[in-house]
């Protein structure tokens, strides 16, 4: 009976004997296969900056290329850099191999600060048409500090001009005549068209771009806003705010600010990946979003603010490119600074 029991505890040595081995087996096994199913990942970019995976695990870039051993497969990273835009990528680390990856530029985060004074707006230009005495001639003609400037010359009698103009083009519109003509001036090369008005017969008011190719009004039968391109050709847009609501940037992009919703397309192009749709105004909405308007590719971007603007922004002024944005709300003052 002693041998038999004996036995029994032998045999009960030996399974757990086995059954560690098996365990510390199995755990090597999956060590090392946790290293040998491993690749490089090397990340180039601006440093310092934050590569996280989804398991929660960081790597703090100080060097570029940044030199990261992760196990293989399919991977999503978000790059992260104090006060810039986080960004999200997919990636696949390849076994026993180095995977590369060059970081776009970093765009900085918008960031909206209160201030003092606002920035001088430029001196509006002044045009008038006048009578040529000499040769019985209508002229456009700039009127300034030292007197009036010539622009150009009109053949033919404007009874009623309305003129809307800018340091390098002039709209004119003939009120007083049943068809309305309208006539389109280069300030800079003093030439002059005659262009067909269609929906600005009934045009309210008007902003030239700063290059003079692009001008933007309202109209009394519509409540969208119009664009009339450098090729004479009149264009409906999707904003439905007023004059008050944009400003022209040095890069010909129309900067506006609107309650209308401003919904992700998923499209990228030259004005980088914040593409918009803009839709009808909804009259519940009490939040405001800042976006640019780019009448060469007729599509919106949207500006990303944190912050939620509940009162209307009145004054746009852009300095530069358009980096930086001035404006006024309920008698504050703000600077809105992109980058």
């Amino acid at each position: 009976m002693e041998d038999i029991d004996l036995q029994n505890e032998n045999n009960k040595s030996m399974g757990l004997a086995i059954f560690l081995i098996l365990v510390v087996a199995t755990g090597v096994v999956f060590w090392v296969w946790g290293l040998i199913s491993k690749g490089t990942l090397l990340v180039y970019g601006n440093p310092p900056f934050t590569v996280s995976f989804y398991k929660g695990l960081d790597y703090k870039c100080e060097v570029s290329p940044c030199k990261i051993k992760e196990s293989s497969g399919i991977k999503n990273i978000v790059i992260y850099k104090d006060e810039y835009k986080t960004s999200t990528q997919q990636i696949d680390i390849k076994r026993w191999s180095t995977t590369e990856i060059q970081l776009e530029k970093f765009q900085l985060e918008p960031k909206l600060v209160e201030v003092d004074s606002m920035p001088q707006i430029e001196k509006k230009i002044i045009y008038k048409m006048s009578l040529d005495e000499n040769n019985g001639m209508q002229k456009l003609v700039q009127v300034d500090a030292f007197g009036e400037k010539t622009i150009v010359y009109f053949p033919g009698s404007i009874k009623m001009p309305i003129i809307f103009g800018s340091k390098n083009a002039v709209l004119i519109l003939d009120k007083g005549s049943s068809d309305t003509p309208a006539y389109k001036v280069n300030v800079l090369t003093k030439e002059r068209q005659v262009i067909n008005l269609g929906s600005m017969k009934d045009i309210k008011d008007g902003v030239w771009s700063f290059s003079g190719k692009y001008f933007v009004f309202s109209t009394k039968n519509s409540n969208n806003l119009w664009i009339l391109d450098d090729n004479n050709r009149i264009k409906k847009i999707d904003l439905e705010i007023d004059l008050g609501q944009l400003s022209w940037t040095y890069k010909d992009s129309l900067l506006f600010v609107t309650s209308q919703v401003l919904s992700d397309n998923n499209i990228e192009g030259k004005y980088g990946k914040n593409y918009v749709n803009v839709l009808p105004t909804n009259p519940e909405s009490t939040y405001y979003s800042f976006g640019e308007y780019h009448p060469e590719e007729n599509a919106y971007t949207k500006i990303d603010i944190n912050e939620a603007i509940k009162n209307k922004p009145s004054n746009l002024i852009p300095i530069g490119s358009g980096n930086e944005i001035y404006f006024e709300a309920e008698a504050k003052k703000y600077k809105l600074i992109i980058k």
